[in-house]
């Protein structure tokens, strides 16, 4: 008979998160729609415009920073100046370095 094991519990420190994020996340769950309902309109207003504020903010915090755009004539010239992982949103990429066609050319070796 194999013996059972228990399962462990990991210990994970407390995580907060701010307030103010918490309704916006509620409000695009519709969790918040109640109370927001019963608002004043210009306070509602003022709500709806700081949340858009504050995610519009953390958006721009997740996009990375734009690259400037250079020609390559290959992946390796590429990788040599930097330009590892190029996304198709970038101005230096190119379809023909794109090997897989899933948006992102000259990708790093996982051999």
């Amino acid at each position: 008979m194999l013996p059972v094991m228990a399962r462990r519990r990991r210990n994970r420190p407390d995580v907060t998160v701010p307030l103010p994020v918490l309704a916006v996340f509620g409000v695009i769950l519709g969790g918040g729609g109640g109370w927001i309902a019963t608002m004043p309109p210009g306070e509602r207003a003022s709500l709806i415009h700081r949340a858009g504020n504050m995610v519009d903010r953390g958006a721009a915090l997740l996009r990375p920073e734009p690259r400037p755009y250079r020609y390559f004539s290959g992946c390796n010239d590429a990788r040599a100046a930097g330009y590892e992982s190029i996304r198709r949103d970038e101005p230096s990429y190119r379809a023909e370095m794109d090997g897989d066609g899933d948006g992102i050319a000259c990708e790093p070796y996982r051999g």
